[in-house]
């Protein structure tokens, strides 16, 4: 039983796009054979219907054909929206910030924080108390009305009734508030952030995460990876995690990160 179930299609990871499709399959088959054979075309699809709640699927390979084949609108009844491949220009709004350069002077291949931000990120990162951070900074932060935020977690808020917005730990939390308490002091430098609107500030924000090195919370070491991942209904793609070495608290979980 063990070697048929497969925990990564099944219960809560159960890819519904996926499901859609086998039991279609299955449906299809069983008419077909219950044409030649009822007994046969019933117990077809009985197997068939066992083997989707076993595994999630019933022809191999399902998941990876429903992210390349199944068409754009289907898998958005379903809540998938398909992800682009296409590369943001996080990076160079952030230059044209000066918040990142050109590490020691080289090619825009290697960028790091520029020292003067860096200093001030961290300044701010140590003034910031995680327990009184609330919907005014969420606010502040992401460029809208603070009437709009409304706390439904310790790191988690609502924006404009319908729009969640979550951080993966407390101490991603606190880097962020730092460092849009950052970009807007300096609104005659960065005017592009005042114009930014909250999905290109949360972008940004979480770009700028990956150059931290040490928590933001404990101060520890923050070890970084890369690895490739397979999601329900989705191509694998290369995910890009910063996690501290002293509290386990998770930074940064960025797809298609370099």
């Amino acid at each position: 039983m063990h070697s048929i179930r497969q925990p990564a299609y099944t219960g809560e990871n159960r890819c519904l796009p996926c499901t859609a499709v086998n039991l279609f399959i299955a449906v299809v088959i069983s008419l077909l054979l219950a044409s030649l054979s009822i007994f046969v075309g019933a117990a077809t699809f009985v197997v068939s219907l066992g083997l989707i709640y076993l595994r999630g699927y019933l022809v191999p390979g399902t998941p990876e054909l429903t992210a390349n084949y199944l068409p754009s609108e289907a898998l958005r009844l379903f809540g998938k929206e398909p992800e682009s491949t296409v590369a943001a220009d996080e990076f160079e709004r952030l230059s044209s910030m000066n918040v990142v350069v050109p590490c020691d002077g080289g090619s825009t291949d290697s960028t790091c924080l520029a020292p003067e931000f860096r200093d001030a990120w961290q300044r701010r990162i140590e003034s910031t108390d995680p327990e009184r951070i609330g919907p005014r900074d969420v606010a502040d932060l992401l460029g809208v009305a603070e009437g709009d935020v409304s706390s439904i977690g310790e790191r988690a808020f609502v924006v404009s009734g319908d729009r969640l917005v979550h951080w993966p730990s407390s101490a991603a939390l606190v880097a962020d508030v730092a460092a849009g308490a950052e970009l807007s002091a300096r609104s005659d430098r960065s005017v592009e952030w005042g114009e930014m609107e909250p999905d290109a500030r949360e972008e940004s924000l979480t770009r700028l995460r990956t150059f931290l090195s040490d928590c933001p919370t404990c101060g520890a070491t923050l070890t970084r990876d890369e690895h490739r991942v397979s999601s329900c209904c989705q191509p694998s793609k290369t995910v890009f995690t910063s996690t501290c070495e002293g509290c386990g608290a998770h930074i940064v979980e960025l797809d298609g990160a370099k």
